[in-house]
């Protein structure tokens, strides 16, 4: 078993999953999400030292100069920077603020945002005042934060345009991970498993999951990630599974607040490689499972002719590389099982229905 981990820089929006929030701050929730997918891929602005101004000071900043409208402006674990006076004005520009260390006002100190601007507190994070009501955070002319009102703020916490006012101007949120891709390729009959993440969590961590029949799992490994925000990290696990069958693989990405998010199931045979497709049981007399080689995500057409070539089942498959088949409305016969990709026959199998 071998486990690889690679960084490479690259900037991602941030995926937020709430706790046991009502119905309507979970519909806030979702336009919080939708506005970090919209804006938080801009150029990043990272807070380096609070020197001077603190937040009005270019030198404060990599790349150099204040963040403005659709930047995203970065403060990393263990970097305080400060709000000293009004940092913008109208037009109040549209900026994402990720706090991961500390964004302190001092009197006076005031960041208004425009309607689509959004500030996310993380885990470990702090938004924190001298407790005056002249240290404000507007966004869209409504001010979500106000230094005599709600004090110091401790994350995860997020405001957007679509919640509160203050008292209540920020709500709860819990960063997860966001998975970006998980593949496998075959290696001497070897599995290896490939993803790649980004906002992670050092509280998060990667379950890997073995079932030979896609409905009962067992935990492989537990893997816990140490990315850093705005990066993307590339797993490698490896597998040896010592039968000459179909195993299913998938990722449980489990979440501080101990919520579970399940990556799509990938079907392996690492010891028929070359296979395109596979019926399993065959003959079938209920449900069928059928796997092919991996599409790339690429949408599946199943199509299952009788024996006079007329249709009796179609499905799409849009995501994974296996589905289940209900053919306990079909008669005992022989069946032809066509896979079409973008109107293109790729391949056929011949399934036996005996009940």
């Amino acid at each position: 078993m071998k486990l690889h981990r690679i960084a490479v820089p690259l900037e991602k929006p941030f995926y937020y999953s709430s706790r046991l929030l009502s119905s309507a701050k979970k519909i806030f929730l979702v336009t919080f999400l939708l506005l970090f997918l919209l804006y938080g891929n801009a150029n990043i602005k990272t807070a380096t030292g609070n020197a001077g101004t603190g937040w009005g000071n270019a030198s404060n900043w990599s790349p150099s100069g204040v963040p403005q409208n659709g930047d995203t402006a970065f403060v990393p674990s263990g970097i305080t920077i400060s709000v000293k006076g009004q940092i913008y004005s109208i037009p109040y520009p549209t900026i994402v603020i990720k706090i991961f260390g500390t964004l302190d006002f001092d009197p006076s100190g005031k960041i208004d945002l425009s309607s689509a601007g959004v500030i996310g507190i993380f885990y470990g994070a702090h938004l924190t005042t001298n407790g005056t009501s002249s240290e404000i955070i507007t966004i869209g002319g409504i001010v979500k934060f106000n230094g005599q009102t709600d004090g110091d703020l401790t994350g995860p916490k997020y405001a957007s345009a679509s919640t509160g006012i203050t008292p209540s101007g920020f709500f709860p949120g819990v960063l997860a991970i966001r998975l970006l891709s998980f593949n496998y390729k075959i290696v001497d009959q070897k599995v290896d498993l490939m993803w790649t993440a980004v906002e992670e969590s050092d509280q998060d961590k990667y379950e890997v999951q073995r079932s030979d029949d896609s409905e009962n799992w067992e935990v492989l490994s537990i893997i816990l990630p140490k990315g850093l925000p705005d990066e993307t990290l590339s797993y490698l696990f490896e597998d040896a599974p010592a039968a000459n069958k179909i195993n299913f693989y998938r990722l449980n990405l489990k979440s501080i607040d101990g919520s579970n998010k399940y990556s799509k199931v990938l079907a392996v045979n690492p010891h028929n490689a070359s296979s395109a497709h596979a019926i399993f049981p065959n003959p079938v007399n209920s449900f069928a499972k059928l796997q092919w080689a991996d599409m790339n995500e690429k949408e599946i057409i199943i199509n299952v002719l009788n024996n006079s070539g007329k249709r009796v089942i179609t499905k799409t498959v849009t995501t994974g590389n296996f589905t289940s088949l209900d053919v306990n409305q079909l008669p005992n016969g022989i069946y032809n099982v066509l896979f079409i990709i973008n109107k293109e026959l790729k391949s056929s199998a011949l399934m036996l229905v005996k009940k």
